[in-house]
């Protein structure tokens, strides 16, 4: 009688495998996407509290104070601040003429070429010409910032009445 029990329970377990298997890994599956997202939620949490504490000490602060702790937490010198502010209005110049030349070598392709192409080019040439427009606009932010000593936020900079001649010219404005 052993030998049959034995037997038949052999072959049970080999018939139940494939249902067996894959229970026991989707129970522990679950069980590890249980833990780690107990750990996430720990983790969020710490990082919530470390940001509005982060939050509560910059909102005490005036802008040109907040611009010396960045400079002093990258470790920057007046040196590198003057060569990041020359690197900026070089890359400020440089997005604006490869958005402008890129714009209007695409619209020259387009009195040449036909048909669907010069909708497809049209398309290129409006975000090529958006992102360097846009990346002149963050580059001569970073560089009024520099030059100013402060941290201003992106909505005071674009209000600002000379927006435009801080985009365009190639000297610093002061």
């Amino acid at each position: 009688m052993g030998k049959v029990k034995g037997g038949l329970t052999s072959w049970l377990k080999v018939l139940a495998y494939p249902v067996l298997r894959p229970t026991r890994d989707i129970r522990r599956s679950a069980e590890s996407l249980r833990e780690q997202a107990k750990a996430n939620r720990q983790g969020r949490k710490q990082r919530e509290a470390a940001a509005k504490e982060v939050t509560e000490l910059l909102a005490e602060m005036s802008p040109a104070e907040k611009f010396e702790q960045t400079v002093e937490a990258w470790g920057w010198t007046e040196e590198a601040l003057e060569s990041q502010q020359v690197a900026a209005r070089r890359t400020r110049i440089a997005a604006l003429l490869t958005g402008g030349l890129g714009f209007l070598g695409l619209l020259g392709l387009m009195l040449v070429l036909q048909g669907w192409v010069v909708l497809v080019l049209a398309a290129v040439a409006i975000v090529l010409a958006t992102g360097g427009v846009l990346q002149a606009v963050r580059f001569a932010w970073w560089e009024f910032q520099l030059q100013s000593r402060t941290l201003v936020p992106l909505r005071a900079f674009v209000s600002r009445p000379d927006l435009l001649s801080r985009l365009t010219s190639l000297r610093s404005p002061r």
